[in-house]
């Protein structure tokens, strides 16, 4: 109790982990880390007194859950990690065993054959792998993002794609729809162009006769009265006029022809 048993207390660890030497009968040589519960279960009179009093027993059941065990102590089978010390063999235990209360717990041994007992450090199976489950979700939450973001990528991929491609359509569109514009207002310009040529030429044609018959009759070998005169002055007067109104619209047909044969 003052010696031996304190080296074993400085290696308890968490909330479950104790580390305690057990001899080749499978019973405990230092103190436990659980001597109160181990009164309550009846296992043990004196609670601060463990060593050479408590067998490492497997009671089928978790004591310390408030579950009774169905065999007495002594027809309970020793622990998986005290049957290899009886058998003077190290081990350990990864995948989860029920310690001497019944909780699981994993651990590891060792045989000391030159001390003749065992030395075990276990802990609560959940408190061990605590920190493994809440790195196993957050690789689970980890690749659960990553799977969205591609999903979402793909996604926004697609929808670029086709906003690219309906873009494209857009402009096609646009294309044909100014390429069509511009083969009609040629055509327009075209037909205006021909518009005004035939407009002036018609136009000339009767504006030169009136305005040549309208000279002859001011020159007549005959004498008109003088109010003849004036209105044949006027017509002559008239028809220079509307023929100087004709001749820019002319030279704009011939402009807009020259450009659009250009």
């Amino acid at each position: 109790d003052n010696s031996f048993g304190p080296v074993f207390s400085r290696a308890r660890f968490g909330e479950s982990g104790e580390t305690y030497a057990v001899n080749d009968k499978g019973v405990l040589l230092s103190e436990s880390r659980f001597n109160e519960d181990l009164a309550k279960f009846g296992l043990l009179d004196d609670p601060h007194h463990a060593d050479l009093q408590v067998e490492a027993r497997d009671p089928g059941v978790d004591l310390a859950q408030g579950q009774r065990a169905l065999l007495a102590r002594k027809d309970q089978p020793l622990t998986r990690m005290a049957q290899s010390l009886t058998q003077g063999k190290s081990g350990s235990d990864l995948t989860g065993y029920r310690e001497y209360r019944g909780s699981r717990v994993v651990g590891a041994w060792v045989w000391d054959e030159k001390l003749g007992f065992g030395i075990a450090t276990e802990v609560n199976a959940k408190e061990a792998f605590v920190e493994l489950r809440h790195t196993k979700i957050t690789i689970m939450v980890g690749a659960i993002l990553l799977v969205l973001a591609i999903i979402g990528a793909w996604f926004l991929y697609v929808a670029i794609r086709r906003e690219a491609a309906r873009n494209g359509e857009l402009a096609i569109l646009a294309k044909n729809s100014a390429e069509k514009g511009k083969v009609e207002a040629d055509n327009a310009n075209q037909a205006k162009s021909e518009f005004l040529s035939s407009m002036s030429h018609e136009l000339r044609t009767p504006l030169n006769a009136i305005i040549g018959y309208s000279q002859l009759l001011q020159m007549a070998c005959t004498p008109l009265p003088d109010k003849q005169l004036e209105q044949i002055r006027n017509i002559h007067k008239n028809g220079a006029h509307l023929l100087s109104l004709i001749t820019p619209i002319s030279e704009l047909a011939t402009l807009d022809a020259v450009q659009t044969q250009l």
